[in-house]
């Protein structure tokens, strides 16, 4: 009789494990459509209309002095003007091959926000792309989080840059604000809870950079110095990610930033 009512016991706790395991996997799987759903709205609204794509813009270093050329009026990728009368904080756009989409990038001081809040600040376990609340793409270190997922989403693939196939088949990153467009090369990997942003002088910041080369997994040869500004791209390693408990919590994809188009922004017409 007790074995009897054991197993029952055991068949009823057993079957609430189920029924917890679905309910959670279906959750998790309701955010992630609906933070799906919210990104690629955002970016349909955001998204000039325009033919020409930024890269078609000429290069007038290239044009002789003798004769001068005013060069097209250039039309940003996005509207931030937009973006803006959705949620303030959106201060950026980032894509990139590693990501599933485009992706908004938020920045206030209240970062934690943005842990459990879309860039249209709805609810939402996958949260934001969000840059740190002291920086900004003018600061010699740059940092950018986002949340670690097992769907790829949001950072959830910047894990693989520790295979050197993969860095390299995924070298760069593009991110547009109000100013213009910036390249994000990455030249490193590496794990670590700590990120110097304050520096004594270009000597101080260059044994920095020489450091990250030296803990990095995985590289590729970009010529970074004391003139270059670096940005971190950064999310956290789950448990199971780790050698030992005592491993750094962070993963980290430290790239150079090159500014490769100025423009202003004016009233433009959105889709």
């Amino acid at each position: 009789m007790k074995l009897q009512r054991k197993n029952r016991f055991l068949g009823i706790v057993g079957t609430g494990l189920i029924i917890l395991s679905l309910a959670t996997g279906g959750y998790v799987f309701f955010q992630t459509n609906q933070s799906e759903n919210t990104y690629s709205d955002l970016a349909q609204i955001a998204l000039v209309q325009n033919d020409k794509e930024v890269s078609s813009i000429p290069n007038t270093q290239e044009q002789t002095p003798e004769v001068p050329e005013t060069p097209e009026p250039v039309t940003p990728k996005y509207d931030f003007n937009r973006l803006k009368e959705i949620n303030p904080d959106i201060t950026g756009y980032l894509e990139g091959t590693s990501l599933t989409m485009p992706y908004p990038v938020v920045k206030t001081t209240d970062t934690a926000y943005y842990l459990s809040h879309t860039a249209d600040k709805k609810p939402n376990v996958l949260g934001s792309i969000c840059m740190d609340a002291n920086a900004d793409m003018n600061n010699q270190v740059t940092i950018i989080y986002g949340h670690n997922t097992s769907d790829g989403s949001m950072f959830g693939n910047l894990n693989n840059y520790n295979n050197q196939d993969y860095m390299n088949s995924n070298p760069k990153f593009t991110y547009y604000d109000e100013t213009g467009v910036y390249e994000f090369d990455v030249f490193a990997n590496i794990i670590d809870d700590d990120i110097q942003t304050n520096f004594s002088s270009p000597e101080d910041y260059n044994n920095y950079l020489n450091n990250i080369k030296s803990q990095s997994l995985t590289s590729r040869q970009v010529e970074v110095d004391s003139d270059d500004h670096i940005v971190f791209l950064y999310d956290c390693l789950e448990s199971w990610e780790k050698s030992s408990p005592n491993d750094p919590n962070r993963n980290l994809i430290v790239a150079k930033v090159n500014k490769v188009l100025d423009y202003t922004m004016e009233e433009v017409k959105t889709k």
